[in-house]
């Protein structure tokens, strides 16, 4: 067993920085009333561009997590206020975390910001690519199976998530928060579960809120991904509801009281599917694979 008390292996690391190889069998993490990013392996840990100030020409040093196990890690913290993420809990400028498993893990941070059963908040061209997590999640906002909150420029492809999730507001298979970081050919299944104290809905199989495309001429945020979520739990009498089997909150939930309408529907979903058990949620959407809804598909044609 590896006790690790208030903080990850590593506290920062940056530009150049490598962690790979890892296997860690049963770490125990206490966490008290702080709002630091954490992680079990590090905390923070970024790139770097350097260059002459005011040239075009800067140069980006990567830092990189590769080949890293986490075997039934627990983490409790009833206070912990910041953002959590098993891996990583801050990777922002030019990380890449690839080759990443956590296994059978027990996240209790009820009170946290976010919390990402990979890393906690993806930043400044940063990616996670084939990796893994399984287990249970108990956090509040922003909630997601492997990132809690992603940047715009961050890309997510080749994950899995088999686990329960459970949070008060942004709540996503894959991604609690997302600023319309890319992601492709992404599985995520279990039960997402919104806490009785919630007072909005934001949950979607893969994403539970996505920034809405304001200018309309983004690329394809989503693409390749399958939802084998078996069920989403809501409470009763929330104040707002916005719920879907891919994406919970996007440009399709955004009422625009100027014009006394809704935003135009998200149109950057692409090849997005649903397995039959998880029904129609807002069956006012189609159900095809470019909608936040997803196509159903039969598990006897799932191939994954």
């Amino acid at each position: 067993n590896v006790n690790l008390n208030g903080g990850g292996l590593f506290v920062a690391v940056n530009d150049n920085a490598i962690i790979k190889d890892l296997v860690i069998y049963h770490p125990i993490m206490q966490l008290n009333e702080v709002t630091v990013p954490t992680g079990l392996i590090v905390n923070v840990i970024q790139g770097n561009m350097s260059g002459e100030d005011g040239s075009m020409e800067m140069e980006a040093t990567s830092a990189s997590l590769h080949n890293i196990q986490i075997e039934s890690p627990i983490v409790v913290g009833e206070a912990y206020k910041g953002i959590f993420g098993t891996i990583a809990g801050n990777a922002s400028l030019f990380v890449n975390i690839t080759q990443c498993w956590v296994n059978n893990a027990s996240i209790t941070l009820p009170s946290a910001e976010g919390v990402g059963g990979i890393a906690g908040k993806l930043a400044t061209a940063s990616s996670v690519k084939a990796s893994a997590f399984d287990g249970i999640i108990d956090g509040a906002k922003m909630v997601g199976g492997i990132v809690a909150v992603a940047g715009s420029g961050e890309n997510i492809s080749h994950v899995h998530v088999n686990a329960t999730l459970s949070g008060s507001e942004q709540l996503g298979g894959i991604i609690g928060y997302s600023e319309r970081a890319p992601m492709t050919n992404c599985y995520a299944e279990g039960a997402l579960i919104l806490k009785d104290n919630a007072i909005v809905a934001k949950v979607g199989g893969m994403i539970g809120e996505m920034q809405v495309d304001e200018v309309g001429e983004g690329p394809v945020v989503i693409a390749n991904c399958l939802v084998g979520i078996e069920a989403i739990t809501l409470p009763q009498n929330l104040d707002s509801l916005y719920v879907h089997r891919v994406i919970g909150f996007s440009g399709s939930d955004k009422y625009n009281y100027f014009e006394q309408k809704y935003e135009d529907p998200e149109t950057k979903i692409k090849d997005c599917y649903v397995v039959s058990d998880l029904a129609a949620i807002d069956t006012n959407i189609a159900l095809t694979d470019t909608t936040t809804e997803g196509a159903t598909l039969a598990w006897s044609d799932v191939n994954v």
